[in-house]
Order: C-alpha cells, then structure tokens, then sequence
C-alpha cells in the first residue's frame, strides 16, 4: 500500500489517499472536516477500478460509524462531511 496523490482547494476540509500497490488492501481515501460547519466535497475519483465505496465516520457522537455506501457517478462522489468529522471511503 502507498500513499497516493490527492488535494483539496479548502483549507479546512483535509484529504488523504493510499492505493493498494498491488497488495492485499483495498484503495482508500480520508476526509478529515476541521471546521465546525458542515461542508459539502465533491470529489473526482481517478486512478482506481473503484466506483462504489464502503463509508466509516468518526464526530462528535459517533465512533467508526458505517454509513451506506457511495458510489461514484461520472467518477464523482458527492459528500456531506458533519462539522469535526473523518471519514473513510475504502473501495470494493
């Protein structure tokens, strides 16, 4: 697994990102919301077979929580982050 390229142009939504590399474990990216706002993130998905996602949250009242999963459209996910929230997007 390796970290894997990825950016975001709001400086309070922050984004990390690891590709398989041809190992065992699944592509996956992190969305880390530091504000106390929700926000709303589109992403654009590239650079894996992925297009649907199981989806973890961390808040303030919830611990690893899984949510329904997402799927990319036009290889674009649409996501509402709650305020001080991580989640976690693993590809199936």
């Amino acid at each position: 697994m390796t970290v894997a390229s990825v950016s975001s142009d709001d400086k309070k939504i922050g984004v990390i990102a690891f590709a398989t590399n041809k190992t065992k474990n699944k592509d996956a990216f992190v969305v880390f919301n530091k504000s106390a706002k929700p926000a709303s993130v589109e992403m654009k998905i590239t650079g894996t077979v992925s297009r649907e996602f199981s989806v973890f949250r961390t808040s303030n009242n919830e611990n690893y929580k899984e949510l329904p999963g997402l799927s990319a459209k036009n290889g674009t996910i649409t996501y509402r982050c709650p305020p001080n929230s991580v989640t976690t997007f693993f590809g199936k």
